[in-house]
C-alpha cells in the first residue's frame, strides 16, 4: 500500500509541475503578445506624432511664402528698384524660417518669386512657394 501511494504521489508531484509549467508557458505567451500589440501602438503615436509636426513645418512654410509676398509689394511700392532679398525670420524656439524673394521685370511688369523653407537647415524641411506680378 505504501509503494502504491508513494507511486500515486510522484505521479501528482509530476502533473502539479506540468501544469505549473503549463501556466507559467501562457503566461509567458500572453504578456509577449500584449508587449507586441502596446509596441505597434507606440509605433502609431509616434508615427502620428511625427506626421503632425511636418504638418506643422508646411504650414508655417506657407504662411512665410504668403508673409514674403506681402513683404515683396510693400518693398516695390516704397522702391522701384527693388530687386529681391533672403528674409530669416526667428518663429519660435530658436527655429529660423528662411524667404528668398527674387523680382525680375518683363515687359512694364515686376515678376516676383517667394520661396520660403521652415525650419532652415532641418531634415524635415518644409517648402512653400509664391508668386505674383505687378505692373510697372
Amino acid at each position: 500500500m505504501n509503494e502504491l501511494r508513494k507511486a500515486l504521489g510522484g505521479r501528482r508531484r509530476v502533473t502539479s509541475q506540468r501544469r505549473r509549467g503549463i501556466a507559467l508557458l501562457t503566461a509567458l505567451v500572453c504578456l509577449a503578445v500584449i508587449v507586441m500589440l502596446i509596441g505597434t501602438q507606440l509605433r502609431g503615436v509616434f508615427s502620428d506624432s511625427r506626421a503632425a509636426i511636418l504638418r506643422e513645418h508646411q504650414v508655417q512654410a506657407e504662411w512665410l511664402a504668403d508673409s514674403g509676398l506681402d513683404r515683396a509689394a510693400a518693398q516695390l511700392n516704397a522702391d522701384a528698384s527693388y530687386a529681391g532679398e533672403t528674409w530669416k525670420p526667428k518663429i519660435v524656439d530658436n527655429l529660423v524660417g528662411e524667404v528668398v524673394i527674387t523680382v525680375s521685370s518683363s515687359q512694364q511688369r515686376r515678376i516676383v518669386r517667394v520661396v520660403a523653407a521652415y525650419p532652415q537647415g532641418e531634415l524635415q524641411q518644409a517648402v512653400a512657394e509664391r508668386n505674383g506680378e505687378w505692373n510697372d
